[in-house]
């Protein structure tokens, strides 16, 4: 059985919300590049901006986020130190049972990383520190995470199963879809990227765009392609690949707090059609 037919089967017989999504990180030309597709049953979105601010007496980092519930839970982001953070549900791994710590709601984790740690191994120091909430009295699924650095150091983390550090060199890649990372399941879209990837064919922001479209679901409701070192990354609006939407981090951050709608990306070009 593959993942997207057993991830779905899941989905259905324990009512939870589990979407495909698709997340890599490959070195080339000495840039680290990132992409991601994120599937799900909820449309709409926004991207945020968020300068660096004093928190408890320390200054954060500044970053950007793409949410659908808020800022403090986000799905995905990038900060001033090239440091990447985004999520994928796991389906084929259980909760890990209860244990003593502070807790940290597992969306929230990704901003709480973003605005502390400059590399992998601060990212990990930082989620050490926490047992996870994966609000799974909502039937929210379980989640891992592809963390990267423009180093070239790859984090791949679940809790209480792997934390799976890897550091990329010319045309290394990692990437991760919604099983495991030592799953024995298949999984069509992991194996379609791996071998893209091997084969060299992303080596900037448009052709992991490219990449994203192949694997992507007709539930993606953006993909997400970031050069982790330039600072600078594009997104694509639900399957829009026609229409890559470009942004400076840091340029944004010098606007101050600000937040860009997906309504407000799209409206131009549904506005050309009428």
């Amino acid at each position: 059985m593959d993942v997207d037919r057993f991830v779905c089967e899941l989905a259905s017989r324990e009512r939870r919300a589990i979407g495909l999504c698709t997340i890599f990180a490959t070195l080339a030309n000495k840039a680290v590049l990132v992409g991601r597709n994120l599937d799900w049953i909820q449309r709409g979105g926004s991207i945020w901006f968020i300068p660096p601010q004093r928190l408890y007496g320390q200054m954060s980092l500044g970053l950007s986020l793409i949410e659908q519930m808020g800022t403090d839970r986000p799905y995905e982001g990038l900060n001033t130190a090239g440091l990447f953070v985004a999520m994928a549900a796991v389906a084929d791994s259980p909760l890990p049972p209860a244990a003593p710590g502070a807790r940290m709601n597992s969306l929230g984790l990704i901003r709480y990383v973003l605005e502390r740690a400059s590399s992998v191994s601060e990212a990990l120091e930082t989620i050490r520190a926490f047992r996870l909430d994966y609000m799974a009295e909502k039937q929210y699924p379980k989640l891992h995470y592809l963390i990267a650095d423009p180093s070239g150091e790859v984090l791949i983390y679940e809790e209480s199963v792997q934390e799976r550090l890897f550091t990329l060199r010319d045309n290394d890649s990692v990437a991760i879809t919604n099983l495991t990372y030592d799953s024995p399941y298949q999984c069509p879209r992991l194996d379609q990227v791996r071998t893209s990837l091997s084969e060299g064919q992303v080596v900037d922001l448009q052709s992991a765009g490219n990449l994203l479209m192949a694997v992507s679901q007709d539930g993606t409701i953006w993909s997400g392609a970031y050069d982790l070192g330039a600072r600078v990354f594009s997104v694509w609006l639900e399957r829009d690949y026609e229409t890559a939407h470009t942004f400076s981090l840091e340029e944004h951050l010098s606007r101050g707090l600000h937040s860009v709608d997906f309504g407000t990306l799209r409206l131009p070009k549904w506005m050309a059609m009428q």
